[in-house]
């Protein structure tokens, strides 16, 4: 019988790079969508790579008979669950939406999976889950500390995920905490997305773009700059990881931290490579520091590189690189 991975939210910007990598190495992928915040056209792009390969179903998870259907059609193998609301500021204004589409789609889906007998789930998380850490780099053992109702809804996923493991007789699942995704993956797979919201490196690409000026909250960090530094990872590595953990021989719920970890990008380090690689100086203003802002966050990624045997291979330039050509190309397309 003819096996498939589930992917929801296949078709957002981590969805398709995963899609993509799953269908390269000769899976065959269902794609569940409800295309609340992205555009069809990257997904396309991916199944015609892998004509026959990729089925896209545009169904909502809180469907419960559609989502029915497809379990009951294909024999999924394997579940990879990437929908989700993932906007931290949003998250505190659309509470119940956040509720809705991060715990209780989970929630439906974890007993689809029970009832149908599905064994493997890989899970996108986010380092958010460990708030204000004490010790940095910080690693999967750390406690939860959230302090948005995103990293909350990430929590409650985890939670329930662990207490499925614990109930389930031979379930694994791969728990990936994701530090900051940049970039694009091949054939122009980015972030365009119908909120409008941008992370950071995007949004300074744009900046230097439209010849806008920036202000940079916060330069009394005690840092190397006296602004904050963050981890960032390339979207393929991110995918990488995500293609591993489907086959990963787990026991029980395995998690990782997905950054390039190290030292971390300051945010006037953001600022230097975009000016570099674009060859436009940015405008540079210094607002107040946020309250509660930390300083530095970065992940340990040692566990990743062990357990799922994925180092990230791009450094910063090649982040802003791939970021600035699927920029451009947006703006060629418009």
């Amino acid at each position: 019988m003819k096996e498939w991975i589930l992917v929801t939210g296949g078709a957002g910007y981590i969805g398709t790079n995963v899609v993509n990598l799953l269908a390269r190495a000769g899976e065959n992928v269902i794609v569940v969508d409800n295309f609340s915040n992205c555009v069809r056209s990257h997904i396309d792009t991916v199944c015609k790579l892998h004509k026959g390969r990729v089925v896209v179903k545009a169904v909502d998870l809180l469907d419960d008979y559609e989502m029915k259907k497809i379990f009951e059609k294909f024999h999924i193998k394997t579940v990879v669950h990437l929908a989700g609301k993932k906007y931290v500021s949003e998250s505190e204004t659309k509470r119940d939406a956040y509720y809705k589409n991060n715990i209780l789609a989970t929630d439906k889906l974890l007993s689809l999976i029970s009832n149908y007998g599905v064994g493997n789930l890989v899970f996108s998380s986010s380092i958010t889950v460990y708030g204000n850490a004490k010790t940095v780099p910080v690693d999967e053992s750390a406690p939860f500390q959230p302090i948005s109702y995103y990293a909350e809804t990430k929590v409650e996923g985890e939670k329930m995920i662990k207490s499925w493991t614990n109930h389930t007789k031979g379930a694994g699942a791969g728990i990936l905490r994701l530090a900051n995704p940049v970039g694009a993956g091949p054939f122009m797979l980015g972030d365009e997305n119908l909120s409008g919201m941008k992370a950071v490196v995007p949004y300074l690409v744009d900046c230097v773009l439209d010849g806008k000026s920036i202000t940079i909250n916060g330069n009394t960090h005690a840092t190397k700059d006296g602004t904050a530094i963050r981890d960032y990872v390339h979207v393929e590595d991110i995918a990488a990881s995500f293609v591993a953990a489907c086959v990963l021989d787990k026991n029980g719920m395995e998690v990782f931290n997905i950054g390039r970890g190290g030292e971390g990008y300051s945010v006037l380090d953001l600022v230097k490579t975009i000016e570099d690689v674009i060859g436009t100086p940015l405008t540079v203003e210094f607002g107040p520091r946020r309250d509660g802002d930390v300083s530095v966050f970065v992940a340990n990624n040692k566990k990743m590189i062990k357990g799922l045997q994925v180092t990230p291979t791009k450094d910063l330039t090649e982040m802003v690189k791939s970021q600035y050509e699927f920029s451009k190309n947006l703006r060629q397309e418009k």
